[in-house]
C-alpha cells in the first residue's frame, strides 16, 4: 500500500506521516518511507543525519524502516542545470517498479503545497492523505491539492489537524464536502492515527 501525505508547510503533513507510521508499521510485513520534502523533517524523526546518502538508494535503517531521500538539493540543481522535480526521478522508479504489496507500506512525505502533485506523483499512489489545519491559507491550500489529486482519480483522505474546537472542525468539513475526514485534536495526535488507517484501507 503507498500513501503519500500532502499539505501546506505547517499544516502538519510530516507530523501526520511520521506518527502515521510509527502507529500502525508493526501492521505490516515491511515499512518504507521516502522522505520528498526538501526540508528533510521526515528524515530527521527517523533519526537519519544525513539523508543525502539516501538518494535514489533505499537502505534499512537501524528501526528495520527502509528509507530513501529524494529532496536534498543536488549541485546540479543550484547551478541551474536541472530543476527540483528532477530530485523526484529516483522516487518515480521506486513508486513505478513496485508491485503493489498489502502487506508493505509505503509512505511518501511529499513537497508541500502543489509541487509534488504537478510533478506526477499522485499517479503512483494508492492513497493520498491531504493534512489541513483551522487556517484560511491552509484551508485554501488543501483544496487546490485535493482538486489536482481529483483530476488524477488519486484516492484522498482529509486530516482535519490542531482541531480545538467543535466549529473549527465543522469549518474544515464544509471545505471537503465530499471526502472522508479524519480529525486530529491539538496535543494529542496518537488518538486519530488507526481511524485513518481505516479510512485509508476502506479506499483501496
Amino acid at each position: 500500500m503507498i500513501i503519500g501525505f500532502f499539505g501546506k508547510g505547517g499544516s502538519g503533513k510530516t507530523t501526520t506521516c511520521f506518527q502515521f507510521l510509527q502507529n500502525v508499521r508493526d501492521e505490516y510485513v515491511e515499512t518504507f518511507a521516502i522522505d520528498a520534502d526538501h526540508n528533510m523533517d521526515l528524515s530527521y524523526n527517523l533519526g537519519v543525519e544525513h539523508p543525502e546518502a539516501y538518494v535514489g538508494q533505499p537502505k534499512t535503517l537501524s528501526s528495520g524502516i527502509r528509507f530513501m531521500a529524494a529532496g536534498p538539493h543536488t549541485e546540479e540543481v543550484f547551478r541551474g542545470d536541472v530543476c527540483s522535480h528532477y530530485l523526484f526521478r529516483p522516487l518515480k522508479d521506486q513508486l513505478r517498479d513496485r508491485p503493489r504489496n498489502h502487506n508493505e507500506l509505503v509512505v511518501v512525505d511529499n513537497t508541500a503545497g502543489m509541487d509534488s502533485v504537478g510533478a506526477g506523483i499522485p499517479a503512483l499512489l494508492d492513497v493520498a492523505v491531504v493534512c489541513v489545519e483551522p487556517a484560511i491559507h491552509s484551508l485554501k491550500v488543501g483544496r487546490q491539492v485535493a482538486d489536482g489529486l481529483k483530476r488524477t482519480q488519486t484516492q484522498t483522505v482529509i486530516v482535519a489537524n490542531k482541531i480545538q474546537t467543535p466549529e473549527q472542525e465543522q469549518e474544515i468539513r464544509r471545505a471537503f464536502p465530499e471526502y472522508t475526514i479524519v480529525t486530529v485534536p491539538l496535543g494529542h495526535p496518537g488518538k486519530a492515527f488507526h481511524g485513518l488507517h481505516t479510512a485509508v484501507r476502506n479506499l483501496i
